[in-house]
C-alpha cells in the first residue's frame, strides 16, 4: 500500500472501462477501502469499478467517483450492521437464547 500524507489526499487513477480509458478521482482513504473490498472479492480494483459502473448505469445517473464512494460506504455499513447483529445475539444472557 502506498502511504499517503492524509486520508483526504485526493488522487486520480486511470482505468479501462468498456474498452475506453477513463479516470476516477478519490480520496486516499476511499482508494484503500476499494482495494480492500476488491481483495475480499478476489478481483482487481478495475473489475470492481467496472461492476460498480454497470450498476450505476441502470440507476439514477450520478458521477462515477460518487458512485464508487457510495458503494464503499454501503459496503462498510453492511459489514458494520452484520457485526452489530452478531454481537447483539452473542451478548444476550444464556437463558434468553434458548
Amino acid at each position: 500500500m502506498i502511504p499517503y500524507k492524509t486520508p483526504s489526499t485526493i488522487r486520480p487513477r486511470t482505468f479501462t472501462l468498456k474498452g475506453r480509458e477513463t479516470s476516477i478521482t478519490l480520496e486516499a482513504a476511499f482508494w484503500d477501502c476499494l482495494k480492500e473490498i476488491a481483495r475480499e472479492h478476489g478481483v482487481r480494483v478495475s473489475e470492481l469499478v467496472e461492476w460498480i459502473e454497470r450498476r450505476r448505469s441502470r440507476r439514477i445517473k450520478r458521477g462515477r467517483s460518487s458512485a464508487v464512494r457510495l458503494y464503499v460506504l454501503k459496503h462498510y455499513q453492511r459489514k458494520a450492521r452484520a457485526q452489530s447483529e452478531r454481537l447483539a445475539i452473542t451478548s444476550q444472557p444464556f437463558t434468553e437464547r434458548i
